[in-house]
């Protein structure tokens, strides 16, 4: 029974070690910035291990933003975090998208209480729950070379598959070399196909995790060029492509130049201090015609005033000249009347007496 329970004791033991040596590497980066995150970087124990449960917590603070058109997670079967340190040249594509990253974090020791296969799954549902994205793309290192891209504005979750490492031994490290370099052509081939700049990437494995290669007593650590630079300590928006500058207006030049001396209105107290003489004399003698046409208006209507006989005068005559040629007619018209009855008479006469002569008319009849 003793040597049983021993047994069993030291079964845990080894089980416990075995499964604590159970790590992977992960790689988050955001287009945007991501503000607030950077302090989970400052507490990374460098030595120690961070817990699955600490890490999907920082994995869903970055998902939880939601400012990305396009949330893409990363599987390489495999990768161990001596990778980014050994094959630094054959991860040139990612290496330049973190670097012009607003916000990037590196865990190279994160734990998993098992070889978590389901681990890109729960990144796409933690993305599609909280930011409510429909679209999810799940992509294999075979399907990457036929894919198309979208056009659309929608966000999208892909999911990416590339090929599994294989063991870094000294037989196939060519071998290694070559699938690192395939898997970050494959990875630039379709983060530069996505419409929008506009993303966040997490890298991790989620099979075959290993322990780190250490380097003189030291673990390997993730783009450490990169992450030791001074602008990745502080949070600052690197990709703002809507910039608030003010449009340029050229100069004004106008066609005429403006007067040496200001405009003086009317009633500017300048004006009048310097036309005082020239604006009294018009005020006079406005003041003066008016009170003549006053004096003269008064005058006509209450102690001349027009004769009104000449106005009757005036009137007459107009009558008289309407008047005087149906008048003149009548009298011509009686005249003529008179004549032409004594004419009558006279040649009545002449047939009775022939010797009796018709006197001529004269001219005053």
């Amino acid at each position: 029974m003793n040597l049983r329970k021993h047994l069993l004791v030291l079964g845990l033991i080894i089980f416990a070690s075995a499964t604590s040596d159970f790590v992977t590497p992960v790689l988050l980066y955001s287009e945007k910035l991501s503000a607030g995150l950077l302090h989970y970087q400052d507490e990374y124990d460098v030595n120690g291990q961070l817990s699955q449960e600490a890490f999907l917590g920082v994995a869903r603070e970055m998902i939880g933003k939601c400012q990305s058109d396009a949330y893409v997670f990363v599987n390489v079967p495999g990768l161990i975090a001596s990778d980014f340190v050994d094959y630094r040249n054959e991860m040139m594509a990612l290496a330049r998208y973190v670097k012009l990253s607003s916000t990037a974090l590196r865990f190279e020791t994160v734990t998993l209480p098992e070889e978590e296969s389901d681990l890109i799954e729960n990144f796409a549902q933690m993305a599609s729950g909280i930011c409510g994205i429909e679209d999810l793309i799940n992509l294999n290192h075979e399907d990457i070379e036929g894919w198309t891209a979208y056009v659309d504005s929608r966000p999208r979750i892909i999911t990416i598959n590339l090929a599994e490492l294989p063991a870094n031994s000294t037989s196939d490290n060519a071998t290694r070399r070559e699938i690192i370099e395939e898997n970050d052509k494959n990875l630039r081939e379709v983060l530069a196909q996505i419409p929008s700049p506009s993303h966040t990437v997490i890298v991790t494995s989620t099979v075959g995790k290993r322990l780190l290669k250490k380097q003189d007593g030291v673990h390997a650590r993730i783009f450490d060029d990169i992450f030791e630079d001074a602008s990745k300590q502080d949070d600052v928006e690197r990709n703002n492509r809507v910039l608030p500058i003010e449009p340029y207006f050229g100069q004004t030049r106008p066609k005429f130049e403006e007067p040496s001396s200001p405009f003086l209105g009317v009633f500017d107290k300048q004006f009048y201090q310097e036309y005082k003489s020239t604006v009294d004399l018009i005020i006079m003698a406005t003041l003066g015609f008016c009170s003549l046409q006053i004096l003269l208006w008064y005058q006509s209507a209450h102690i001349g005033g027009p004769q009104p006989a000449k106005k009757q005068s005036k009137n007459a005559y107009q009558e008289s000249l309407q008047k005087g040629p149906s008048t003149k007619k009548s009298e011509v018209t009686a005249k003529l009347t008179s004549v032409i009855q004594q004419r009558q008479v006279t040649v009545l006469a002449g047939k009775q007496n022939p010797e009796h002569h018709l006197e001529p008319i004269s001219e005053q009849s």
